[in-house]
């Protein structure tokens, strides 16, 4: 779902003419970093740069 979601994206970005398409990164946070890693894999030549952020609460 999250794959086909993305594409739906990426197809919406190719029409628009203020997108970077040659530039197009992603970002996870937490839980949804290894999704984004999925996303980058099945689309490598559309997703340049993929980010996973994770926070840590100590206390």
């Amino acid at each position: 779902m999250v794959v086909r979601d993305t594409e739906a994206i990426l197809n919406f970005l190719k029409s628009d003419q203020h997108a970077n398409k040659e530039s197009i990164g992603c970002v996870g946070y937490c839980m949804s970093g290894p999704f984004f890693a999925f996303v980058a894999s099945a689309f490598p030549s559309q997703i340049r740069r993929r980010i996973n952020i994770w926070c840590a609460i100590s206390g």
